[in-house]
């Protein structure tokens, strides 16, 4: 795009020693016409309200001048927000924002809605284009993200070991205010321990949680008895009265004993995927425990090269991967990417080995990845 120049010296208007003619001036004019821009995207919090836009002429003009905008994002006008311009209201995706004569400014308001739905942050942006009276400057967009406000996650807290007998204090945690009543019911979930015998059992105990409140605490009563044992575990858990709450994880209260309690079998199973013609497709491995267990199980994961390579960029190696099985699960999932190519070749495998666990024993350590090959030879005649 060339240089639009319209500050030139004396010197410059000057023409074998002679002032340039006015017509060139008004010819230069012609050649560097105002430009439209615009400016204000930034965050704004649902219940923030409103965020402000600037479409901008850079000079003022004579004559009235418009330029055409489309919204783009996965927030959506209508739902999401509205867009006004002074006192029009801007319903579509696509429309017209018009300068009078001698107007530079027209202020935008994106007006979000604080609606109860979870729904992720969202973002949007105007883009400016098709220009008449003037032209497109550098900044012809602006995005605005919408923080969401409802996407609170729900996690238990308190001590994770108890005495016989004795009693502890967990809370429900909100990671941000709640925006509407929510009601969460607790449970406990027997495990090696024995309700009612080892301790004292929680049946949809109901917490509610207010607009603005984030926490709620409640009791766990463990039983004394006179065997001897070793340690026993059971679990907290909760459902929510709404359905789109994140999941929330289990948590294990262990009650004290004469020594651990006997660990659970962790095992791996066998996997495959077609391999594809480019990027990266993800090979999922199963890991299952015997039983759950009261604390979070962690094993450590390598692969080793078969059929299959890392040099020959078939998939991506692994050498000292860890994954977590929280407290009150049985299961988790490993993954390897397995890389795309159009080469023809037979079917190859490679191979996952764990090894290092931590609160569990090792029953199947090694699984065979399987990589199916979908490129097939042809011929030109």
């Amino acid at each position: 795009m060339p240089t639009c120049r319209r500050d030139r010296s004396a010197a410059d208007r000057r023409v074998s020693g002679r002032t340039a003619a006015p017509s060139l001036e008004a010819l230069e004019r012609r050649d560097c016409p105002a430009a439209f821009a615009v400016s204000g995207g930034k965050e704004v919090g649902e219940a923030s309200g409103t965020s402000y836009l600037e479409v901008t002429l850079s000079e003022a003009l004579t004559k009235p001048a418009s330029v055409d905008y489309f919204l783009q994002g996965d927030a959506t006008i209508g739902r999401d927000y509205t867009l006004t311009d002074g006192n029009r209201l801007l319903t579509s995706p696509t429309g017209t924002i018009s300068f009078r004569a001698g107007e530079t400014v027209k202020k935008i308001a994106v007006n979000v809605r604080n609606d109860f739905a979870r729904e992720g942050n969202e973002w949007l942006s105007l883009n400016l284009f098709k220009p008449r009276g003037g032209t497109l400057g550098a900044t012809a967009s602006t995005r605005v993200t919408i923080i969401d406000d409802d996407a609170f996650t729900a996690t238990f807290a308190g001590t994770t070991r108890l005495a016989e007998g004795a009693a502890g204090e967990y809370v429900l945690r909100l990671s941000s205010p709640a925006t509407k009543t929510e009601t969460f019911y607790v449970n406990t979930v027997p495990g090696l321990a024995t309700p009612g015998f080892d301790y004292r059992p929680l049946t949809k105990l109901p917490l509610v949680f207010k607009p603005g409140e984030t926490s709620k605490s409640f009791r766990i009563q463990t039983l004394a008895d006179s065997d001897p044992e070793t340690d026993e575990f059971f679990f907290l858990d909760v459902t929510a009265t709404s359905r789109d709450i994140p999941a929330i994880q289990p948590f294990g209260v262990t009650i004290i004993g004469s020594g651990p309690a006997p660990l659970p079998e962790l095992s791996i199973s066998d996997a495959s995927v077609v391999e594809g013609n480019n990027g990266a497709t993800a090979m999922t491995f199963s890991l299952t425990l015997s039983e759950a267990y009261g604390v979070p199980v962690t094993v450590t994961y390598s692969t080793k090269n078969g059929t299959a390579t890392t040099a020959n960029k078939d998939y991506e190696g692994v050498t000292n991967g860890v994954v977590t099985i929280p407290a009150g699960l049985t299961s988790g999932v490993l993954t390897v990417f397995v890389l795309g190519d159009t080469t023809q070749e037979p079917t190859e495998t490679f191979s996952v080995t764990l090894s290092a666990p931590t609160n569990a024993t090792l029953a199947r350590t090694t699984a065979t990845g399987t990589i199916f090959n979908d490129d097939t030879p042809f011929t030109i005649v």
